[in-house]
């Protein structure tokens, strides 16, 4: 963002320029979003790819610890099923051993039933049975001592065989503890790792934003410094007019004060903090804050060099509408009188709308106005034609040279109220070129429009929509003076100074026609139209006689402009000069009288030079001897002016003689015959104020 710049080189203020420093102001913001953004999803990123790698090491570990957990039971069932085996096995050899003994036991007690039964024996053999029975008694105790004895190893096994298996089961534990634990510790560990890993990872973006913050709080420091502001508002101020005491100026100003431009920006999200701190604390002149949005504010101006097109588009608010008076008028405050001259149109209004303005100049310099406010159809496309043709008039005559065009000539303003009433398609194509060359010749347009009319226009024709595109359009969003530039919707234009300039309006118009008394255009010396030292004689009448051309102004400063009639089969031979009083046109007779004695030899070229007002302009011109002037009429009376005409209508009537007699068609030929009695030079006839020799 190093690259970013807000207030352009010079501090130019422009309508390019002002959008453009809250455009770049927005651009950065948003680039430092998409930073931060960018920053925790980078982080966000490499967290997941780690963790997933973590995942997986973890699952491997789960995996792992139930593999043992599913040997552990399955060890622990074998074992189980030994131990039921062996205990089966044990109990089965005993109860087998046992039921032998007892049926060893049976048997023997069978046989001693069978003994006792023996009754023919007792007596003869009693003794024998006895014997025999204790035999038997004996072998039972014996048997029933073997059964208790296998009943004591049964019972022994039998806690031998737990005990085994007591042993074995705590053997299967204790191994799948301790694989289980080496498994755990080795979790526990990639855990630790992990966690360092991420806290590592959030201190390096965390410095990685803090480094972020760095750069954008040099950028806006460096940018909207306390300084930068101040000198901008400073530098702005310089154009901001009220109509409290007026004085007209004495120079034309580079620029003019419209009001404010302001963005609202939202400043709930997190993304922005950062970049609304900062700039909160380095921009705090031209930032507010209210409900939960910052308001920048910055002075909003226009460039004249550059011109000024301005379309508002109202949404049927009168106020909105009256308002058009006072900008024009306000525009009138920035140039010296007499430096600006308006044209007013007011289809609806009859002129009304302008009211005051009408006003302007008086009755003794209405020539700061274009003769009266246009209302009708014809008058207006008769109006904006004019408008069109100086403008390419200036276009031809300075080219880009737009210094030069306003120092020389008077900056046009062109207002136009309830637009496009009561214009024709050719007023429409006329104001569309006007507007397509706006910025090339320094007019001012100013076009109040209701909305949905604008836009209906616009719609009937793809080029004149290109052209207007090339407007300031402001779109009225409430009644009052704020409003939305079109293109650039976030941003509000509210409009001031216009309280006070209506307030004096009466004031600012007498000013401006007072001062317009003594207005004086720019003077431009003679001799700078001569490339030559006029003061040397040598550099006198050297000019082809055969047509008439002197130098009168300048096209631009580096381009004289010449004024060129009367060459032979050139149908231009006579010049009328109009114009509005004190616009020139004595000063360019002058140019052309002293232009004529300067370039031609008084043998070539003759003057009558006939003044009806009160003597002064050709005056002195008599106080010397001129052999190029033949007449001198100073404060002439009507007759007299009438009896030079009749001399030249006489001596035209002699040359045609002349002419006759040596076959000549033209005096350029005549002079050049070997008949001609005498060089017959050119007789220029010039008249100051010539309307008088019409009057009665």
């Amino acid at each position: 963002m190093a690259d970013i710049t807000f207030w352009g080189e010079n501090r130019e203020f422009s309508h390019e320029n002002e959008i453009q420093i809250f455009d770049r102001l927005l651009e950065c913001r948003e680039h430092y979003v998409n930073l931060v953004v960018g920053l925790e999803k980078d982080k966000k990123n490499e967290l997941a790819k780690n963790k997933n790698d973590w995942d997986l090491k973890l699952s491997g570990y789960k995996n792992e610890r139930d593999s043992f957990e599913r040997s552990r039971l399955e060890n622990m069932n074998k074992e189980i099923e030994v131990f039921r085996q062996n205990k089966e096995e044990r109990k089965k050899e005993y109860s087998d051993t046992v039921r032998e003994l007892d049926n060893q036991i049976d048997e023997i007690k069978r046989k001693l039933d069978v003994l006792g039964k023996l009754k023919q024996y007792r007596d003869r053999d009693a003794a024998k049975l006895l014997k025999a029975k204790k035999c038997f008694l004996d072998a039972i105790a014996v048997l029933e001592d073997e059964k208790q004895q296998k009943n004591k190893e049964y019972e022994e096994d039998k806690i031998e065989i737990l005990a085994a298996y007591d042993k074995n089961i705590k053997n299967i534990e204790d191994s799948t503890v301790d694989s289980i634990d080496e498994i755990d510790k080795r979790k526990k560990s990639e855990i630790s790792e992990y966690d360092s890993f991420c806290k590592d990872i959030e201190v390096r973006y965390s410095k990685m934003l803090e480094k972020n913050n760095q750069d954008f709080e040099k950028l806006i420091k460096d940018n909207f410094s306390t300084k930068h502001i101040s000198d901008y508002q400073k530098a702005a101020s310089a154009y901001m007019l009220s109509g409290d005491d007026y004085m007209c100026p004495q120079e034309v100003s580079h620029y003019i004060h419209f009001g404010n431009l302001s963005v609202n920006i939202d400043k709930s999200f997190e993304t922005t903090r950062g970049f609304d701190r900062l700039f909160i604390e380095y921009a705090k002149d031209i930032v507010g804050e209210e409900s939960g949005k910052l308001t920048i504010t910055l002075p909003y101006l226009q460039n004249f060099k550059d011109g000024v097109s301005l379309v508002i588009k109202h949404n049927g608010s009168q106020q909105t509408k009256d308002c058009l008076k006072d900008i024009v008028l306000k525009t009138l405050m920035y140039y010296p009188a007499g430096k600006a001259i308006v044209t007013m149109i007011d289809p609806k209004g009859l002129g009304g709308s302008f009211s005051g303005l009408g006003r302007l100049g008086g009755d003794k310099n209405t020539w700061l106005r274009d003769t009266r406010i246009w209302s009708d159809e014809d008058e207006i496309e008769a109006a904006i034609n004019r408008f069109r043709e100086t403008a390419e008039n200036w276009i031809q005559i300075y080219g880009g040279d737009k210094e030069a065009l306003i120092n020389k000539e008077q900056i046009k303003i062109l207002a136009i109220m309830d637009f496009p009433g009561h214009f024709s398609e050719r007023a429409l194509d006329s104001l569309s070129a006007v507007i397509r060359n706006c910025r090339n010749t320094g007019t001012i347009i100013y076009i109040m429009s209701a909305k949905d009319e604008f836009e209906k226009m616009i719609k009937t024709s793809p080029e004149r929509k290109e052209d207007f595109d090339k407007c300031i359009v402001l779109e009225q969003v409430e009644n009052g003076n704020d409003f939305v530039i079109e293109g650039h919707k976030r941003y509000h234009l509210s409009l001031q100074g216009l309280d006070s300039v209506r307030k004096n309006s009466t004031q600012i118009i007498s000013e401006i026609s007072v001062e317009a008394d003594s207005y004086q255009p720019p003077i431009i010396p003679f001799s700078s139209l001569y490339k030559e030292d006029m003061l040397d004689s040598n550099n006198w009448f050297t000019k082809d006689p055969r047509s008439f051309s002197v130098p009168i102004g300048y096209h631009s400063f580096n381009a004289p402009m010449s004024l060129s009639f009367g060459a032979v089969n050139d149908t231009k031979q006579n010049v009328l000069i109009e114009g509005m009083p004190r616009s020139g046109k004595t000063n360019l007779l002058h140019n052309i009288i002293l232009g004529g004695l300067l370039n031609y030899n008084p043998q070539y070229l003759q003057f009558y030079l006939i003044d009806f007002k009160d003597g002064v302009e050709f005056r002195e011109y008599a106080d010397y001897y001129l052999p190029g002037i033949k007449v001198i009429a100073v404060d002439a009376q009507r007759e007299f002016a009438l009896s030079i005409l009749e001399e030249l209508v006489d001596e035209m009537t002699r040359r045609n003689n002349e002419f006759g007699r040596v076959g000549a068609n033209d005096i350029e030929s005549y002079n050049k015959s070997l008949d001609a009695v005498e060089i017959m030079p050119r007789l220029m006839l010039i008249f100051d104020e010539v309307t008088t020799l019409f009057n009665n």
